[in-house]
């Protein structure tokens, strides 16, 4: 043992492959065609995901806006899981929070789950959670309509 000590204590250090890392680049702002796209009444692509790797294939479509309050109310489906909700919330500032209040098609998808989310240029990024079980995970809108 005391000759491997030795050899290790002889052996040169590895030279440290420290390299700056450069910070994620920001999501481009969102504009006023963000907010025009999400609130068109197109459905819209979604997924949401939980820290296990479960991924939800969704789609959302806005069905009302009220510029002035920020008022919004719409539909989302959890195609996977035969479910078709209804959601209310706002929309303001470049924010978007939102919560599934009704159940049009009850399937396997949780009722009264809250989404909160930023916009930016290419849809709307955030999370969702599940008050009930207390769940979270990342939940994304992309602005290519499906239909």
């Amino acid at each position: 043992l005391a000759a491997v000590i030795a050899l290790m204590a002889a052996a040169p250090a590895p030279a440290a492959d420290i390299r700056p890392v450069a910070p994620a680049a920001p999501a481009a702002p969102y504009t006023a065609a963000t907010v025009a796209a999400l609130t068109s009444g197109r459905t819209l692509p979604c997924e949401a995901s939980a820290d296990d790797g479960t991924v939800w294939p969704c789609t959302f479509r806005v069905t009302s806006y009220n510029a002035a309050t920020g008022a919004i109310a719409g539909r989302i489906e959890w195609t996977n899981l035969a479910s078709l909700h209804v959601f209310e919330g706002t929309l303001r500032a470049g924010s978007l929070k939102f919560t599934e209040t009704r159940a049009i098609r009850a399937g396997e998808a949780d009722l009264h789950d809250r989404y909160d989310m930023r916009l930016d240029a290419t849809g709307a990024s955030g999370t969702w959670f599940d008050p009930v079980n207390g769940e979270t995970g990342p939940m994304r809108i992309r602005l290519t309509a499906v239909r």
